[in-house]
């Protein structure tokens, strides 16, 4: 792989990392200013929560190894995926201890609870982080799936019939997502979807700009209808009837976004932001509540404009303190707890 293919793999996964900020924050405004109203939000959540997780699974598929040694992967995804998912949980439980001493009554934040959570507590809610843990199970159900299955078209029959049990079982049994196996199931599908794009590069280079202009047409047609969008987010909100038009638009807005980022090709700041995505999706969402906290002490918007403006403004300053943070994680001590070693 060339260094100019791997500029294009990290602007991908910068982009898609900002637009899970974007995602988050009208979620914490909500929460802070529960009359408020943001501009267009509809349409702005319908286009990201259309493709965005699937897309982070596509990357991981065109990128990752599946044919290294059994435990030799084992190893790296366990390094590199449940320990940052464990070791990031503590500095997101303390950052949010420190949210609620600055703004909030907090007679609640003792210093049990501020070292309370451990591997008992990990266990207990099935994981921190949904999207760790179900990348990390996806990627160990694709492992064995690629081992059984020697043609690309039995892998992706296979994961297709995993998809669909995940999404069924998600329907009916809600209540027993543990470690959001579910999850893992409903979006093993794209990780084969991302291993073929190794050999169908050209076809992303030549069609895909029809793929994005057919992804913003269709949600923009469902959004103007009002209709539903299925998506795999902290819950998975497909059902049976919807999953073919989630793989479909899942499918087309990934693609669609990989050749985008082709074009962009070389940009400093979404490839650092790409190459830290596991730093970024685990604070961006108590950084974003301590920005918009921190902001509304001097500002209480109204209109629609002014709530607009803060909209912009703590994802802008999300950024920022994102960028540091993941500056901070890279230092020699810290990236222990990225598996970087």
């Amino acid at each position: 792989m060339n260094n100019e293919r791997l500029h294009y793999i990290d602007v991908f996964k910068g982009l898609l990392i900002v637009l899970v900020i974007i995602h988050h924050v009208p979620y914490v405004l909500g929460n802070a200013i529960p009359e408020a109203h943001i501009i267009g939000i509809r349409w702005i959540q319908n286009y990201i929560i259309g493709f965005s997780m699937p897309a982070f699974f596509v990357a991981t598929g065109r990128c990752a190894n599946f044919q290294l040694p059994y435990l030799q992967y084992l190893w790296r995804n366990v390094k590199t995926i449940l320990i940052p998912c464990f070791c990031l949980y503590y500095f997101n439980h303390w950052l949010t201890c420190l949210n609620a001493i600055c703004f909030f009554d907090a007679k609640w934040v003792t210093w049990s609870h501020f070292f309370s959570p451990g591997i008992r507590t990990f266990l207990h809610e099935g994981g921190f982080y949904w999207f760790l843990i179900a990348l990390f199970l996806s990627k160990i159900i694709y492992y064995h799936i690629f081992v059984i299955c020697n043609h690309f078209r039995y892998r992706l029959i296979t994961s297709l019939l995993f998809s669909i049990i995940g999404v069924v079982s998600a329907e009916s049994w809600p209540e027993l997502n543990y470690f959001f196996w579910q999850h893992a199931l409903a979006l093993v599908v794209f990780l084969p979807i991302g291993e073929s794009m190794r050999r169908h590069s050209d076809l992303i280079t030549k069609w895909g700009g029809y793929f994005l202009t057919a992804y913003l047409l269709v949600v923009a047609l469902f959004t103007l209808l009002q209709h539903h969008i299925p998506s795999v987010t902290r819950t998975v909100d497909v059902i049976t009837f919807t999953h073919p038009l989630y793989i479909f638009l899942s499918l087309i807005g990934s693609l669609g976004l990989w050749y985008l980022s082709e074009l962009i090709n070389h940009n400093i700041l979404l490839e650092y932001w790409g190459k830290n995505t596991i730093v970024i999706y685990a604070f961006n969402y108590i950084i974003s509540t301590i920005v918009a906290n921190a902001l509304l002490l001097f500002t209480h918007p109204i209109s629609p404009l002014s709530v607009f403006l803060l909209f912009i403004a703590i994802i802008l300053t999300d950024l920022i303190f994102l960028s540091f943070l993941s500056w901070l994680f890279n230092r020699k001590l810290l990236r222990l707890t990225l598996g970087r070693y």
